[in-house]
C-alpha cells in the first residue's frame, strides 16, 4: 500500500462511518471512502479513481467512481465541493451521525477544507428559509472561500 500509512485502519474507520448511518456497505464504497479519508484533501473523481487504481491494484473505471461518490454524498459521509468540482470525506462525526449541515471553507489557493458543524440554532434557520422557498434535495452544506492562515503568511511575505 503506498498512498495510505495505515490502509486498514482507514479502511475500517470508513466502514464504520457508512454502518454507522444504516447504510449498506460494499467493498468498493469502502475502500473509496479510505482513499478519501487517507488524502484528507479534496480530490477530483478521476484523481481518487487514479489513487483507488494505485491502491488496491484493481481496475475501477470513472463512470463508477462517479456512481460511488454520489452514493457517499447522499449518504452524508463525503461532500462535493461545488467550488472546486472536487470531493472530500466528511470530517465530522455529528454531520456523519445526524446528518447536520457543515460550514465548508476552502483555501482558493492551496485548496485546504476545514469543516465546521453549524449551530442548531442557524440550522434552523436555514431550515425555515429552506421550507420557505419551497427548495427540496438541498445539499447539507456550505461552502466559502478564502485564505487560510498559511497562505495568508506566505502572501504577505513575498517582496
Amino acid at each position: 500500500m503506498t498512498v495510505m500509512a495505515d490502509a486498514e485502519s482507514s479502511l475500517h474507520r470508513a466502514r464504520r462511518i457508512i454502518e454507522s448511518r444504516e447504510q449498506r456497505t460494499t467493498d468498493k464504497r469502502c475502500k473509496l471512502l479510505a482513499v478519501m479519508l487517507a488524502e484528507q484533501k479534496p480530490l477530483s473523481a478521476y484523481e481518487l479513481t487514479d489513487k483507488y487504481n494505485r491502491e488496491y491494484g484493481e481496475h475501477i473505471i470513472a463512470t463508477s467512481v462517479y456512481r460511488i461518490l454520489d452514493w457517499l454524498v447522499n449518504a452524508s459521509v463525503a461532500h462535493r465541493l461545488n467550488a472546486l468540482n472536487k470531493y472530500v470525506a466528511c470530517q465530522q462525526e455529528v454531520c456523519i451521525q445526524h446528518g447536520s449541515i457543515s460550514l465548508l471553507v476552502i483555501c482558493k489557493h492551496c485548496e485546504k477544507v476545514s469543516e465546521k458543524h453549524i449551530s442548531d440554532s442557524l440550522r434552523q434557520a436555514i431550515d425555515e428559509h429552506v421550507s420557505q422557498s419551497k427548495f427540496s434535495h438541498v445539499s447539507q452544506h456550505i461552502e466559502m472561500t478564502g485564505e487560510c492562515e498559511k497562505c495568508q503568511n506566505q502572501i504577505h511575505q513575498r517582496p
